[in-house]
């Protein structure tokens, strides 16, 4: 099964969450462990802190089931079981096996645990066991039922998909909805056993823990709905502005229940009235979540928020190794629980804490996931065979991903500007011996493009280009609208651009930043077109994040007519010693091996999900499996 490409926004609420659960465990250092009843004024916001988990459970039940979804809803079978486990169990255990080892020798060892519970302990499938959730590693509670969660999907996507008969994306949301009201009323009927040894696992169970992943799962399911009142409630209510102030409204609703729950009525209706909250911070931190797949990239001027998400694993599992040190050795530098003590000690624990996780992501956790990545290819066709698949295994050049990709697409393709511009823009032409008239004459190629997607483009309209390269669409589309934005990532290209189109007045040259729409403000355009280019897009997170960016930028009703590669083989190196020894001489077009040029291809499921996650509709769809796959986009709205 191949990565699927990473959401910026959703590794900036991992940051956030990891942050929250830090922030909680710093105002322990003062002596006063996190508040479950409030005393004192700032225990609400100290108790919302603490609920960070329940955000990273939302986060996994979208990222984790979206291949699953996808699969079931089209028919075909889940993803293949070898990589899927290689990767979850990367992801996981190396740093988990470091982190615990530190905790037991702070701790002084393991009395009291017998080998058995190790086991269960190094597997972390301790969840099962009665009294042990949280021995040991306290804070790893959450990984136990998020590796019980990972177990748990695919056994329920094969047994789902063994029901007999196609699984409409509507029945698939309603069983998860069923399944919601379940965990709910298993969480209560666990309540009711009181706060024994029974009673507190039941209540920490996968599940009763369940409710918590639910909205995830539904995010996963809502781009394949198509209309009806499931859509209206997953699809278009989340979409809306004021969502983000009901999430605030229910995440503080939450707080205050779990934190005014009075004990005078007995330990069972306190814990009755303490887990009605989980509901309210279920939706709540589903609606961040929503927004976070809805929305542009929230850390183009904070990448280190984004890195922070990366990171954010690090981050949970380190700092309560470090508070247990500071803790033992009587290093805390205030001892009391006052809010000064608190923030210093919030600052000392994240200064202790980020550097060790940035570097535990960059020399642990990223090389144990690109190796289980390699192992799962090399395992992974045979285990795709044995189900039957027929998905087409990616061959891709090496990626360009993250904050370096824009600086180095621009770097790329402003050499290839100075080196030929005009055989880069159209390979037809002779190498560094341009016949500019055939160029030019190659502008109806919009025609050809928008005829064969059925739109045209009307006089009144204004119309972005991606990739406008020197001009050649660009004229196409200047004939055609009253505006055209001209983007690039590479400002050599531009600069010629502007000098061999004088005559154009009504467009307007923009510098893009190689990875989103920047600088094209919200609903501002009628048409978006882009031909040719995003073929050379490195990383196919990229491409789907300028899908989610045309939503953004395109009006209600407006459409977008884009080319895509669905073709795999085509981004290998074909170059030979031969072209390439040419290449150094001067004789040959240079970095045809450069990622930036062998681009990368994108599978349709994806796209759409991109299109969605825009709020728009794939209206057409011609010359799938190829290098020029036409794709028209149509903007939900009027």
């Amino acid at each position: 099964m191949r990565s699927r490409p990473r959401l910026g926004n959703l590794d900036v609420l991992r940051a956030l969450a990891a942050l929250s659960v830090l922030a909680i465990h710093a105002y322990g250092l003062g002596g006063r462990n996190a508040p479950i009843k409030a005393e004192y004024w700032y225990d609400v916001p100290l108790i919302n802190l603490a609920t960070g988990v329940w955000l990273f459970f939302a986060i996994s039940g979208y990222v984790i089931t979206r291949p699953f979804v996808d699969r079931l809803v089209a028919g075909a079978p889940p993803p293949a079981t070898v990589p899927y486990a290689l990767r979850r169990a990367a992801r996981i255990f190396p740093l988990y096996w470091l982190a615990l080892a530190a905790l037991i020798a702070i701790d002084g060892g393991l009395v009291g645990t017998r080998p058995w519970q190790l086991g269960a302990h190094l597997l972390l499938v301790n969840n099962l066991v009665p009294g042990r959730q949280e021995a040991l590693f306290p804070a790893a509670w959450t990984l136990t039922l998020e590796v019980l969660f990972y177990i748990a999907v695919p056994l329920l996507a094969t047994a789902v998909r063994r029901l007999g008969r196609p699984l409409s994306p509507e029945r698939l949301a309603r069983l998860v909805i069923f399944s919601w009201a379940a965990s709910i009323v298993f969480t209560a009927l666990a309540d009711l056993q009181g706060d024994g040894q029974i009673g507190l696992w039941l209540r920490g169970s996968l599940p009763a823990m369940w409710q918590m992943f639910c909205p995830g799962i539904l995010l996963a399911v809502a781009p394949h709905l198509r209309g009806g009142q499931l859509a209206h409630w997953l699809v278009e209510l989340p979409a809306r502005r004021g969502a983000i102030v009901v999430a605030a409204v229910l995440l503080l609703a939450g707080a205050l229940l779990g934190a005014a729950a009075p004990l005078r009525f007995g330990i069972v209706a306190y814990q009755l009235l303490v887990d009605a909250s989980h509901p309210l911070f279920a939706v709540g931190y589903g609606l961040l979540v929503a927004a976070a797949i809805r929305a542009r990239p929230w850390a183009e001027r904070a990448s280190w928020l984004r890195d922070l998400g990366l990171a954010s694993y690090g981050i949970y599992l380190l700092h309560p190794v470090i508070a247990a040190l500071l803790l033992r050795e009587g290093l805390a530098p205030l001892p009391h629980d006052t809010v000064p003590a608190f923030l210093l000690h919030l600052v000392v624990l994240s200064v202790l804490t980020v550097p060790l996780a940035l570097l535990s992501w960059r020399w642990l956790e990223r090389p144990a996931l690109g190796l289980a990545g390699r192992l799962g290819q090399r395992l992974g066709p045979s285990a795709d065979r044995d189900r039957g698949s027929s998905t087409i295994r990616s061959v891709t050049p090496p990626q360009l991903t993250g904050a370096q990709a824009g600086a180095e697409i621009r770097r790329f393709w402003n050499e290839r500007a100075r080196e030929d511009a005009f055989y880069f823009v159209d390979t037809r032409q002779t190498y560094r011996d341009p016949d500019p008239q055939r160029f030019w004459e190659s502008a109806d190629l919009v025609d050809y493009v928008l005829d064969g997607l059925g739109v045209k483009l009307r006089p009144t309209d204004t119309v972005l280009e991606i990739g406008c390269g020197i001009g050649r669409i660009t004229r196409g589309l200047a004939e055609r609208a009253a505006e055209v934005i001209a983007l690039d990532v590479s400002d050599e290209m531009l600069s010629q651009a502007q000098a061999l189109n004088p005559h154009l007045q009504h467009v307007r040259w923009v510098l893009g930043d190689g990875t989103s729409l920047q600088g094209v403000p919200d609903g501002s355009v009628d048409a978006c077109v882009s031909v040719v280019v995003l073929q050379h897009v490195p990383d196919p997170a990229i491409t789907l994040g300028y899908v989610r960016e045309v939503g953004r930028v395109l009006a209600p009703g407006g459409w977008a007519a884009l080319q895509v590669s669905n073709d795999p083989d085509l981004h290998r190196p074909r170059d030979g010693i031969v072209l390439r020894t040419l290449a150094l001489a001067g004789r040959a077009p240079r970095g045809q091996r450069h990622p930036a040029w062998l681009g990368s291809h994108v599978e349709l499921p994806e796209l759409k999900l991109a299109a969605a996650e825009g709020a728009m509709d794939v209206e057409r769809v011609w010359g799938e499996g190829s290098q020029y796959c036409q794709v028209l986009l149509r903007r939900r709205g009027s």
